[in-house]
């Protein structure tokens, strides 16, 4: 959370904000800012949601587990039939690519904790259950799910 190019090791060692004792505070929002890696990647109006975003999509969507190519994930529908495909990506922890065909997990723009906003919200799925959760550490290795305008 908060890096801008992928890496081989997902440790609180490896992240780049961390200062061998405690969390650099880049933020509570990065959304749009050079901390935000679809911003940084894909440019333009590119960003990554933000937790607000996140709880909508969570309130206002129903989630299908699915299969499309091969891959698993939700199809993610909102109210206006309007769909998106969310990858059963899993998460990496240290050099190992955990849950991978089972959950999705996608990191918000928005940090929470004190004192150095030590965890990222993010939304996650499994089979059909999906919801937001604000307590997972900063270093872990989750998708992101860019937005625009």
């Amino acid at each position: 959370w908060g890096e801008t190019t992928t890496k081989r090791n997902y440790t609180v060692s490896s992240y780049q904000y961390h200062n061998g004792s405690d969390y650099v505070n880049i933020g509570s929002n990065i959304c749009g800012t050079q901390y935000d890696v679809a911003r940084a990647q894909w440019g333009g109006t590119w960003r990554m949601p933000t937790e607000e975003e996140m709880r909508e999509l969570v309130l206002n969507t129903r989630s299908e587990r699915t299969q499309i190519n091969g891959v698993y994930g939700s199809i993610i529908t909102g109210s206006n039939g309007n769909s998106i495909f969310f990858p059963c990506a899993g998460k990496m922890i240290d050099t190992v690519l955990t849950n991978e065909g089972e959950y999705g997990y996608y990191y918000s723009s928005t940090s929470t904790g004190a004192p150095s906003l030590d965890y990222a919200s993010y939304y996650y799925f499994v089979d059909e259950n999906q919801g937001i959760c604000s307590n997972k550490d900063r270093y872990h290795g989750f998708t992101i799910r860019a937005v625009s305008k």
